[in-house]
């Protein structure tokens, strides 16, 4: 056997042994993701059973993106198993070297459909961000801000567009660093499809923290004044509970924009080159884990933000405050010059409605005031 030989087979029992450790780290993670997949169904069941057209859509959404990840994990092991099979047993006759390289040609191909899945998973992603951010009313009341992630939404749309068109014209050509395609756009597009989701996911996180310390600021002290009143702290625990499930968003928003970070990096400089052993074996780990990751951040997010709207139902239920008279929640403020209009209603009444629903001035019981009159007017 000839060192070139020898050499050959030595690469190829490194990418048997990292493929099998990527794949078995994904395998753990896709377990994961199907364990946050199910909560977040759960949570979503009451607006699908109501027929909203929200539910309906996330719940589609949801089920595509895990349906995306698995179909990822699928040909990460056919590229695991296909290798073996190309250079340990088929073509017994034939020199390692030529079945090496028509093996890594195999995954190459198979690696440039994966890249625009995993594109197209990213846009699922970032919708759900950002509907997320619209169901928390992150954007305080201007609706203009969310102009900026859905605009980079589109971007990344059209950068997806392109590189499937790249992928369709110049086959494993991005994988295997052989540029050569017709559009210069072509070379880089790929890294463009990285910096879209980190641009929406800087935004995002941004909205979220501003959230955030907008909670500590106005709302937070509200609870905190309750919980004086109240006999025992469980509206204080509640808000705790609150301001945590919102440090947990912001974290991991902070988290998923480190993730598209590295892979900008890693993209950048090719840290695949096979120069540093054990950065190769990490990077493979992580461009295996990379597809479950990105479904997990958005249901992840859902979960929380689901669990942060339940949390705050049941910190108003638990309240025994009987006004809130400098609460404006939503709808319109109805003005009497005669006298003090200001809506007076149990706290309780805040936490009947649905976690996916934005609650209504209009649909809260009339105050004390407005029963007594009608009911003077009924006797006349």
């Amino acid at each position: 056997m000839t060192p070139d030989e020898l050499a050959s087979l030595n690469e190829i029992g490194h990418d048997i042994v990292q493929a099998f450790a990527a794949i078995i780290c994904e395998t753990l993670l896709l377990t994961i993701y199907g364990v946050f997949v199910l909560k977040c169904l759960l949570l979503v069941r009451h607006s699908v059973k109501q027929r909203a057209l929200s539910g309906y859509l996330l719940s589609m959404t949801i089920l595509t993106m895990f349906a995306s990840a698995i179909v990822l994990w699928t040909l990460d092991l056919t590229n695991f198993i296909m290798e073996a099979k190309i250079t340990l047993i088929e073509k017994s006759g034939d020199l390692i070297d030529a079945k090496y390289q028509e093996a890594l040609a195999f995954v190459f191909r198979l690696e440039a459909a994966q890249d625009v899945l995993y594109a197209y998973m990213t846009l699922l992603g970032d919708a759900i961000i950002i509907h997320r951010i619209w169901k928390l009313q992150a954007f305080s009341g201007r609706l203009w801000v969310l102009l900026v992630p859905c605009a980079i939404l589109f971007g990344s749309f059209v950068a997806t567009v392109i590189l499937t068109v790249c992928v369709a014209e110049g086959g494993s050509n991005i994988d295997s660093q052989q540029v050569n395609f017709k559009s210069p756009v072509c070379v880089n597009i790929q890294i463009i499809t990285y910096i879209m989701p980190s641009a929406n996911t800087a935004i995002a996180t941004g909205l979220i923290g501003l959230t955030a310390w907008k909670y500590r600021k106005s709302i937070a002290p509200m609870f905190r004044d309750n919980a004086s009143i109240v006999a025992n702290s469980t509206s204080k625990a509640k808000q705790t509970q609150i301001e945590k499930i919102l440090v947990l968003l912001l974290e991991s928003g902070i988290l998923y924009f480190l993730f598209f970070a590295t892979q900008i990096v890693l993209a950048s400089i090719h840290a695949g080159n096979g120069s540093l052993p054990g950065l190769t074996f990490a990077s493979k780990i992580y461009a295996y884990s990379s597809s479950v990751i990105v479904g997990l951040y958005p249901t992840i997010l859902i979960v929380l933000a689901r669990s942060k709207h339940n949390v705050l139902d049941r910190a108003a239920a638990s309240s025994a405050v009987t006004s809130l008279p400098s609460l404006r929640i939503a709808g319109r403020r109805v003005i009497d010059s005669g006298r003090d209009r200001t809506p007076t209603f149990q706290i309780t009444q805040i936490g009947t409605r649905r976690a996916d629903d934005e609650p209504e001035l209009d649909s809260l019981p009339p105050s004390p005031q407005d029963a007594a009159e009608k009911g003077e007017r009924s006797s006349l």
